[in-house]
C-alpha cells in the first residue's frame, strides 16, 4: 500500500534490476523477489559501511535505522533510511558495489552516484525535509568513497508526481 525508496528508481524506469512490472506484481503478492548474494552481503556489511563512514566523517553515535518514516502528507510516501542524524538534518545511505560497478560512481566528494541511488536520496529527502544526504559505498571490499547529495526540489516534484500516478493506477 505504500511506496518505498527503493522502489521508486524501478517505477520511473531507471532500475537495471526492476522494471514498473515487477513493482507492481510484488505489491499484489504475484511474485517473490528473492534475495541475492550481493542482497545479503550488503546487509551484512552496512555496520562496517558505517563505521567507515564515522571515520572519514568524524561523526559517532549513529545508530542503523529501522524505523519505517512516512511522508508528512503523502502516507502512501515511505522510506528507510540507513542512518538519519536529526539534530544536524543529514542522513545517510550507505552502499557496497562490485568492483564491476566501480565505472558508475563518480569522484567523491560528488554527487556523481548511479541513477537509482540518487532516486532513492531524493525520496528520502522528501520525507525527511532533509537538504543534505550522505552516500557512503564500499566498492569491491576495498574502495571507500563518499558522496554529497543537497536536495533537488524539482527531483523530489516529479518523483513523488511519477509515484502519485504509479499509487493511483
Amino acid at each position: 500500500k505504500c511506496i518505498g525508496g527503493g522502489e521508486i528508481s524501478a517505477i520511473v524506469g531507471i532500475n537495471p534490476y526492476q522494471s514498473p512490472l515487477d513493482v507492481y506484481l510484488r505489491k499484489f503478492g504475484l511474485i517473490e523477489v528473492p534475495e541475492t548474494q550481493a542482497m545479503r552481503l550488503g546487509k551484512r556489511l552496512e555496520p562496517i559501511v558505517a563505521g567507515l563512514y564515522c571515520d572519514a566523517t568524524g561523526r559517532g553515535g549513529y545508530h542503523l535505522n529501522a524505523e519505517i518514516l512516512h511522508h508528512q502528507h503523502l502516507p502512501w510516501v515511505i522510506g528507510t533510511p540507513d542512518i538519519l542524524f536529526p539534530e544536524d538534518h543529514i542522513g545517510v545511505e550507505l552502499k557496497t558495489a562490485g568492483i564491476r560497478q566501480a565505472p558508475n560512481w563518480g569522484e567523491p566528494g560528488t554527487d556523481d552516484i548511479p541513477a537509482m541511488y540518487r532516486t532513492q536520496v531524493a525520496w528520502y529527502q522528501a520525507i525527511t525535509g532533509y537538504s543534505q544526504w550522505e552516500v557512503a559505498v564500499l566498492i569491491g571490499g576495498q574502495d571507500f568513497r563518499l558522496y554529497q547529495i543537497a536536495r533537488d526540489l524539482d527531483l523530489e516534484a516529479l518523483l513523488l508526481e511519477a509515484g502519485r500516478r504509479f499509487y493511483n493506477v
